[in-house]
C-alpha cells in the first residue's frame, strides 16, 4: 500500500464520480494528501499542476468511491457454510441460535470482525453497518483497522452471551453512543432484531431514544412471507402496518430484506420516509425471497 501522506496522483482509465449519476470520465484521477482527496481532474491537468507529486499509474482500472455495505454481521463470517438448505426459521432457531450460545464471546467477535474487514476492503468495500453481539468489539477493531461502520448495537428479548434483557441492550448501547459521539468512523444506532423478537414496549423505548439522540434505527422488517403471515394472525396486519399504528414507521428506521411488500405498502413507507436495505445474496441462501428494489425506486 502506498503512502498517501505525501501528496500523490493517482491516476486511471476510467473516473466514476457517482454524481451526477450515471457518468464515467475517460483518463481522470485523484490527487490525494494525508488520506484526503484534493482534487478530481483529468490526468493531463493533475500532471501539469501536481508536478511534485508521487503519482501512482492505475492503467486501465477505474477509480470510484468506496462500496458500502448496508447490512450484515460481522463476525459471522466464522460461521459462514453453517446450516445450508434451511429456511430462515430454521436456519436461527436449529443451526444459528445454538450455536452462537456455545461459541460468541469477546474474542469471537474480534477474530470475526477483522475477518470480514479483511474481505471487504479486498473487493472495495470500505464502509459497512454490523448488527450483532459485542458491538463495542467491532467497533473498536474498525476504529484500529481506519474502517468506517455504522454499529447497530443489538436489542433482542431473548438471554445470549451479550446481554440477560432487550432493556439490558439499550443501556449499552446509549453507553457506546455517548463513547463515540464525536468520532469521526463510528455511527452508532439502535439494532432491534425484528418486531416479532422484541417488545412493543422496547420497540416504543428504542424509536423515542432514538428521536431524542439522533440516530438512526436498522430492524429486520418483512423478510420473509411466513414472517407477514404471522403478523397477521396475531395482530390483523403487517408489521409495517403495526408500526405506523404505533408511530414507529419513521424516516429514522432503515429496514432490512423487506421481500414481502403489497403495494400499499411500498407507498406508505415512502410516504414516511423509510430507508429499504436489500440483501440479494442472504436472501437467495435462505429462500426468503426478493425485495420489490424496482417498484421502491419507482416510489422514491
Amino acid at each position: 500500500m502506498p503512502d498517501l501522506t505525501a501528496k500523490t496522483l493517482l491516476l486511471a482509465r476510467y473516473l466514476l464520480p457517482i454524481s451526477p449519476s450515471n457518468t464515467v470520465l475517460d483518463d481522470h484521477g485523484i490527487v490525494v494528501e494525508n488520506g484526503r482527496i484534493l482534487a478530481v481532474d483529468s490526468n493531463h491537468s493533475l500532471l501539469k499542476n501536481h508536478p511534485e507529486a508521487a503519482r501512482i499509474d492505475l492503467g486501465h482500472h477505474i477509480v470510484m468511491p468506496g462500496l458500502i455495505n448496508a447490512h450484515g454481521h460481522l463476525a459471522m463470517a466464522l460461521m459462514r457454510g453453517l446450516g445450508e438448505g434451511h429456511l430462515l426459521d430454521s436456519w436461527l432457531r436449529e443451526v444459528i441460535w445454538p450455536l452462537e450460545a456455545q461459541i460468541v464471546s469477546r474474542d469471537f467477535i474480534t477474530a470475526g470482525t477483522r475477518l470480514a474487514i479483511a474481505e471487504m476492503l479486498s473487493r472495495g468495500i470500505t464502509t459497512a453497518s454490523d448488527m450483532y453481539y459485542f458491538p463495542e468489539v467491532t467497533a473498536a477493531v474498525a476504529t484500529e483497522l481506519g474502517f468506517r461502520a455504522q454499529i447497530a448495537f443489538p436489542v433482542i428479548e431473548q438471554r445470549n452471551a451479550y446481554s440477560n434483557t432487550a432493556d439490558e441492550c439499550i443501556h449499552r448501547g446509549v453507553e457506546l453512543n455517548d463513547s463515540y459521539r464525536s468520532a469521526k468512523t463510528i455511527h452508532p444506532a439502535f439494532g432491534p432484531h425484528a418486531a416479532y423478537s422484541v417488545t412493543k414496549n422496547a420497540l416504543t423505548r428504542v424509536f423515542t431514544l432514538a428521536a431524542e439522540i439522533g440516530i438512526p434505527v436498522q430492524m429486520h422488517m418483512h423478510e420473509t412471507a411466513q414472517e407477514v403471515s404471522r403478523a397477521h394472525e396475531k395482530f390483523g396486519c403487517s408489521w409495517i402496518e403495526y408500526l405506523d399504528q404505533h408511530g414507529m414507521l419513521v424516516p429514522e428506521l432503515q429496514a432490512v430484506h423487506m421481500t414481502t411488500l403489497t403495494k400499499e405498502e411500498i407507498q406508505r413507507i415512502a410516504e414516511r420516509g423509510v430507508k429499504v436495505i436489500h440483501c440479494p445474496y442472504s436472501n437467495l441462501k435462505l429462500n426468503s425471497g426478493t425485495c420489490p428494489v424496482a417498484e421502491l425506486y419507482a416510489e422514491g
